[in-house]
């Protein structure tokens, strides 16, 4: 089986997947005389890697064992070309890294769910009155769930629900899958 190699930056990778893609839109800075380099970083952990000359172009890759260091959780990402003294800064984004559900040992669980996700069940425990104190003290900007009004709970229910949609859109539109929104058309006859 062959395995195709996307052109552009994952929004989401597995933490010990094999991981590459192909730069082929920076033919300004063709990689016989420039260095495509990538910093993947969040709060706590840096990574520098380093694109190989792909014709003209770049084939990114992350080893198997770099990734598997890397932590669930959002990074940034800026892509830098150089050459003898020379630095710019070509791109930016955002990358999600979710843990090896296949490295999970003796029974243990991951909780999978995003913060956007973990915050929309809060909400939504706290309006069905079925909340655990770890709900109930879930503070949104500096006032605990237990504490808001029921008519903001709605609200914020309301826009975190959107969101953990947009999520799941995005997630299914990584893996290949179509968005599962319908196209509606109307033809209207001459008037």
């Amino acid at each position: 089986m062959s395995v195709t190699i996307p052109e552009g930056e994952p929004l989401t990778i597995i933490a010990g997947d094999y991981i590459q893609w192909y730069r082929t839109d920076l033919s300004d800075y063709p990689s016989s005389e420039y260095t495509l380099k990538y910093m993947i970083y969040n709060t706590s952990k840096s990574y520098e890697v380093t694109a190989a000359a792909y014709g003209s172009q770049y084939l990114v890759t992350i080893a198997t064992t770099t990734s598997d260091d890397y932590t669930a959780g959002s990074y940034k990402w800026d892509a830098y070309v150089s050459k003898t003294g020379v630095r710019y800064k070509v791109d930016t984004g955002y990358i999600t890294v979710k843990q090896d559900t296949g490295a999970l040992t003796g029974g243990t669980g991951y909780d999978y769910s995003s913060t956007v996700k973990t915050i929309f069940d809060a909400i939504e425990a706290v309006i069905q009155g079925r909340a655990s104190k770890d709900q109930e003290e879930f503070a949104i900007a500096g006032r605990s769930l237990k504490r808001t009004p029921i008519a903001d709970l709605l609200k914020l229910r309301n826009f975190y629900k959107a969101e953990y949609e947009q999520e799941l859109r995005a997630e299914a539109i990584d893996l290949g899958d179509q968005p599962s929104g319908k196209v509606r058309v109307r033809f209207v006859g001459p008037r």
